[in-house]
């Protein structure tokens, strides 16, 4: 009895664990799709801004000394100039010379002890060596020119003056010697003149070098409109273009001969000093102290007057004052017309 419980159980079991088995479980709902949601385009995406290179490493300069010299630089402008980098000294050196061929005929009657023939000679009627510049700035100027044998004749100093601008003005102070601010002719360079020599009323007027201080507005460059010189000078007539040296001989009572050579006429046997005034006008771009004129182009021209006056000979009633009077014109010729 037992037995058949046992069994009908275990049928009951299975049958009931078989129609757990087949009845199938239901099948989820499908899942409802979304919306469709509308997209908006996107903007084009801004450009990447340009990269700046990276910097180039610069070496530093070198840290400079307070006690390293400028360096020296060396060109050609008209002489040899020496110049320091920083431009506060500058020295110009130029040696200009003259050669000259002579042919002569003397018209004088001939006689059988005189031929009248020609006479032809070579030689050097001018030589000069020249230094100028300036030293701490440009305002401090000096020159310095020596003649070497003029026509064979001794060496001489011309010019050594030294001048400094006075501050906050077109004015410059000169102490030394040079040609005196007196007449045109005699302050035309040697080598701007168009004949050989100067004329005779170069020697009439008294001018020449001489040693003095004076204050002007840089009268030698013809400045445009006034130019202006005023100085003090050691005498009335300067020295020379060449100064004529004499040789004075003596003898005493044993028979001795002694000879003494005369001075330039830059050095006065007494001071005597004498005052000399300098004005004049020129007009635009003309080189008052030149007398050639290799541009051409519209009328320039320009005038001066010159004046001095003899302290020594105050009093006297002549030859203590001289007043000169000159004019100069240049660019006679038209410039060219555009083609």
């Amino acid at each position: 009895m037992i037995g058949s419980r046992l069994i009908i159980s275990v049928l009951l079991a299975s049958s009931g664990l078989a129609v757990a088995q087949s009845t199938p479980a239901p099948e989820p709902a499908p899942a409802a799709e979304p919306a469709p949601v509308a997209v908006e385009p996107l903007p084009p995406p801004e450009p990447a801004p340009p990269v700046a290179p990276a910097p180039i490493a610069v070496p530093s300069a070198p840290e400079v000394k307070p006690d390293d010299k400028p360096a020296v630089t060396a060109k050609y402008d008209g002489g040899l100039k020496l110049g320091a980098a920083d431009k506060m000294s500058e020295l110009k050196l130029t040696f200009r010379n003259q050669f000259r061929f002579e042919s002569n005929r003397s018209f004088d009657t001939e006689s059988p002890t005189r031929q009248n023939q020609f006479t032809n000679r070579f030689f050097i009627p001018r030589s000069r060596l020249q230094a100028e510049g300036h030293l701490y700035g440009n305002d401090n100027r000096f020159k310095v020119e020596m003649n070497l044998g003029d026509q064979g004749s001794f060496g001489l100093l011309k010019d050594m003056f030294l001048e400094k601008r006075v501050p906050g003005s077109p004015a410059f102070v000169r102490v030394g010697q040079w040609k005196r601010p007196f007449n045109r002719s005699e302050l035309v360079a040697d080598f701007s003149s168009q004949l050989n020599e100067r004329s005779i009323q170069n020697d009439l007027a008294g001018g020449g070098r001489d040693l003095g201080v004076a204050i002007h507005n840089e009268y030698e460059k013809s400045p445009e409109g006034i130019e202006w010189a005023v100085g003090v000078f050691n005498g009335f007539s300067g020295g020379g273009e060449r100064p004529i040296q004499t040789t004075t001989c003596t003898q005493n009572g044993a028979g001795a001969i002694s000879c003494v050579n005369s001075r330039s006429l830059t050095f006065p046997t007494d001071f005597g000093p004498a005052i000399v005034a300098r004005v004049g006008y020129n007009s635009p771009k003309i080189k008052g102290y030149s007398e050639s004129d290799l541009k051409g182009g519209p009328l320039r021209y320009a005038g001066g007057g010159s004046y001095k006056l003899d302290l020594a000979n105050f009093a006297s009633a002549c030859g203590a004052r001289t007043l000169g009077l000159e004019i100069r014109t240049e660019g006679v010729r038209h410039p060219r017309s555009p083609v």
